[in-house]
């Protein structure tokens, strides 16, 4: 309490020092881990630098300094930050994911190359035949430019001798599924291949670019399935986004 005749005495303020909070303080940092992708290692979480020099959590920060994240939490962040493709397939611990997939610390991730798509039987028969069209001259139209020669009784003779061409066999079915309710009968591959769960994907209407959602459910014949499982004739298959309905 100040009374009255009391003397006063004031004394000048010390500045004090600018506040240096630590990095964690300012940026959020994800659990950090290492993941392997394509049998290289490879870390997940957030990277921090300050002034363009990596940065601790733990570092102290000045008045204007320059802090920029980079945060690989998803699939997708791994992705884009190797520079690789996300149009392709990739599989986490063997299984396929979308790219909003979270990845945890010792993951393994890898790609697969993407499967030949088989030609329906339709198409197939269709340009056989339309190769023997196009080989065989139309009956009763001359060739433009070339002159037109009577024909003797040789050439008859010749013609009826002719055998006939072989009759082209219709490609067969070598394997039956049901691919999301719907029922396929695929043709032999080119190369005499057998089919996989993987050649599948790309009869379904699916942009991994764009997930519907956390990952993709595969099924066959009502149980979880791996990715290079090898189908048998039969097979009942489900590949749907988790949440979404299996329609094709």
């Amino acid at each position: 309490m100040v009374n009255a005749g009391d003397d006063l005495w004031f004394e000048s303020a010390v500045p004090g020092r600018d506040a240096e909070p630590p990095l964690y303080e300012v940026v959020p940092f994800a659990d950090p881990g290492n993941v392997l992708f394509h049998d290289n290692s490879y870390f997940i979480g957030t990277r921090a630098t300050v002034n363009g020099e990596p940065a601790q959590p733990e570092q102290k920060l000045k008045h204007h300094d320059r802090v920029e994240t980079v945060e690989i939490t998803a699939l997708g962040d791994l992705i884009r930050d190797c520079g690789e493709s996300i149009d392709k397939i990739y599989l986490v611990n063997g299984k396929p994911a979308g790219l909003d997939t979270l990845l945890k610390d010792g993951d393994r991730i890898t790609s697969a190359l993407p499967p030949e798509t088989p030609p329906p039987i339709e198409s197939i028969d269709f340009r056989m035949e339309s190769n023997l069209l196009e080989d065989a001259p139309m009956e009763g139209v001359p060739v433009e430019n070339e002159p037109t020669i009577a024909p003797t009784e040789k050439d008859a003779v010749e013609e009826n001798q002719q055998e006939p061409l072989p009759e082209q066999e219709p490609v067969k079915a070598v394997l039956h599924v049901t691919l999301n309710h719907d029922f396929l009968s695929l043709p032999e591959k080119p190369d005499g291949a057998p089919y996989y769960l993987v050649d599948m994907l790309n009869l379904v209407d699916m942009d991994l670019s764009k997930p519907e959602g956390r990952q993709i459910v595969i099924k066959i014949n009502g149980k979880d399935a791996a990715y290079l499982q090898l189908l048998e004739d039969g097979d009942t298959i489900d590949i749907h986004w988790d949440g979404a309905p299996n329609t094709k």
